[in-house]
């Protein structure tokens, strides 16, 4: 009964999803059929509905594919959901690879430098973040990272705002004060602060005024994603069903098959990790561009491996500290 509630609440929003057609053509080559469970617990529906906000949070899914085995309702082995969150114009403003590892013991979300020079499909250079408008970005990334997306998710801004609200606001902690260049003369403290949507959507935002510009931006949505986490896995199925639909996200079914096999994931076993610097910069006809950092390949070879926790050990400089414990 849980389940069909929740289904209901998502299914009366799917009219509302933008054009992810972008993300399809990579993601479900190697589909294949599979029966779904039908007897659900309800701690595990609140934790898959969670699954959905932290994976769609703020935005849409048009249904992409996860490779499972025949009769399971979750994947064996690793898994790489890739999102993307987007700017005003369609450009990926964020690039996050979430990793879950074969032992399901972390949620590992690793970001990619917005404007990293990569090799385009059929030759040529561009940056990360124009290649989900080109329609490329999912082999993009896989031939960059070397792992196979199992699903993915294009995220917009304006939903973080009714979704953080609807959950009574989200707790984040800052190492240091984020200036905000949109509500003149805010600043964001240093520390652990209670933040409403507004603000949340707004931190989300900021990095012209960072040192580190867009890296610094990166660790701090994957603070406001484990904030968002902590909240919403021990929320109400049902009512956070239909917070998060309400703020347009539609949610496949194998999105939802993977929220329950992670329903036992803590907020202090979800792990941000990036570049602590820049790996480089070069000007090609005039565009600037980030290059890959060497450690970088390391953490690669760590996602292809299924290893990146003992990367996180070894490099403690490149884990986001996010506090949520």
């Amino acid at each position: 009964m849980i389940e069909d509630e929740v289904r209901a609440a998502f299914a009366r929003r799917e009219g509302a999803v933008f054009d992810l057609s972008a993300l399809r053509k990579g993601i479900d080559r190697a589909a294949v059929k599979r029966r779904r469970k039908r007897l659900l617990r309800v701690p595990g529906a609140a934790a898959a509905v969670a699954m959905a906000a932290v994976l769609v949070v703020p935005g849409m899914v048009e249904r992409p594919s996860v490779v499972v085995a025949d009769g399971a309702g979750v994947p064996a082995g690793a898994l790489n959901v890739l999102v993307l969150g987007l700017d005003e114009v369609g450009l990926a403003d964020s690039v996050t690879l979430v990793h879950v590892p074969g032992d399901r013991s972390a949620i590992q979300l690793v970001a990619l430098p917005r404007d990293l020079r990569v090799d385009l499909p059929g030759g040529g250079v561009g940056k990360l973040n124009d290649t989900y408008r080109a329609g490329v970005v999912d082999d993009v990334v896989e031939r960059l990272v070397g792992v196979r997306l199992d699903a993915a998710v294009a995220v917009k801004l304006s939903a973080v705002a009714p979704i953080v609200d609807g959950l009574g606001g989200v707790r984040v902690c800052l190492p240091g004060g984020v200036p905000s260049l949109h509500r003149p003369g805010v600043v964001y403290p240093p520390g652990c602060k209670h933040y409403s949507g507004e603000e949340a959507a707004d931190l989300m935002r900021q990095r012209q005024r960072l040192a580190l510009g867009a890296f610094e931006r990166d660790r701090n949505v994957q603070r406001v994603v484990a904030a968002v986490w902590a909240k919403a896995r021990d929320a109400d199925p049902v009512r956070l069903a239909r917070l998060v639909a309400g703020a347009g996200v539609a949610v496949d079914g194998n999105l939802w098959e993977l929220g329950m096999g992670l329903r036992e994931i803590g907020p202090s076993n979800v792990v941000g990790l990036g570049q602590p610097h820049f790996g480089g910069d070069a000007q090609i006809d005039g565009v600037h561009y980030v290059l890959l950092d060497p450690g970088m390949q390391e953490l690669f070879a760590a996602l292809r491996g299924d290893t990146v926790g003992a990367f996180a050990a070894a490099h403690p400089q490149w884990v986001t500290p996010l506090a949520q414990r």
